[in-house]
């Protein structure tokens, strides 16, 4: 069970609305939360809460987009630092594994709770994986010859989030160290051998 978020009457009531929705969205899951509860944590009635949100599907979207947002910017920090990691994927790999477990509640709204989202309310969404896969890609080996680049990258993505799913609960997920080894090791394997990777 995620620490309950005390009460900060000195915060922006949308600050404070933001970090409540992730905390219930991600315990509690994203159809079992009404406004009315996420108002009464703020103190407020549910009628106010459309002065800070256009809705209860906007609240989602936002968090999920905020927290791309921030993961792609720490991961470019991560790519693009001064020296530049002498072994650019594992670094992003272990960036990856990192935000997983610091961000747990997000991560959670953005793998799973974000199905619940109408297409037109995901385009962003979609756009800012689209960023972060582009990061990821460019921390590969260049390999002219591979067929499928996007493909790679897709299933890259794919195998990364789906190491935490290994426990039984999102919110028992632990740091995986030294998992950015064996994770590089099984990528680069798959990226040069474009034979293989062709129709993945």
């Amino acid at each position: 069970m995620l620490t309950a978020i005390p009460r900060d009457e000195t915060r922006p009531v949308r600050a404070r609305l933001m970090d409540i929705a992730l905390r219930c969205f991600a315990e509690q899951g994203y159809h079992a939360v009404g406004l009315r509860q996420l108002a009464s944590e703020l103190g407020l009635r549910a009628g106010s809460l459309y002065a800070h949100i256009d809705s209860k599907e906007s609240l989602l979207r936002d968090l999920i987009e905020d927290g791309y947002d921030q993961l792609i910017e720490s991961a470019r920090q991560v790519l693009y630092a001064k020296p530049r990691p002498a072994k650019p994927l594992r670094a992003l790999i272990r960036h990856h594994l990192d935000y997983q477990t610091e961000h747990a509640a997000w991560y959670f709204l953005a793998t799973i709770e974000a199905r619940h989202l109408p297409r037109e309310q995901c385009n962003e969404i979609i756009e800012l994986q689209r960023q972060y896969a582009a990061l990821l890609q460019e921390a590969l080996p260049a390999n002219p010859a591979h067929p499928n680049p996007k493909g790679m990258t897709e299933h890259m993505i794919g195998l990364l989030n789906g190491t935490p799913q290994l426990k039984p609960r999102w919110q028992e997920v632990r740091r995986l160290d030294g998992w950015e080894v064996d994770l590089e090791q099984l990528i680069l394997r798959q990226w040069l051998r474009p034979s293989q990777s062709a129709n993945a």
